[in-house]
């Protein structure tokens, strides 16, 4: 599904999708599938506004930042 002709990613990036696959027992595309599920459910509570409570105010921008969100 993913290969690095669809996809440019650093080698060391492409390493701990290969490890992480390994120690799961899971394919490198189900590691980059879970991946990517886990960023848009984080970046959609970190727009809702969900997450922020639980980041130290301090940091919240770098957050919003990282997200664009604002």
């Amino acid at each position: 599904m993913f290969s690095r002709n669809h996809i440019q990613m650093s080698e060391s990036l492409m390493d701990l999708i290969q490890r992480s696959a390994r120690e799961d027992g899971i394919r490198d595309s189900e590691v980059m599938i879970r991946a990517l599920a886990m960023y848009f459910t984080f970046r959609q509570e970190v727009r809702s506004g969900l997450v922020l409570g639980l980041i130290d105010p301090e940091h919240q921008h770098q957050l919003k930042q990282a997200f664009d969100v604002f």
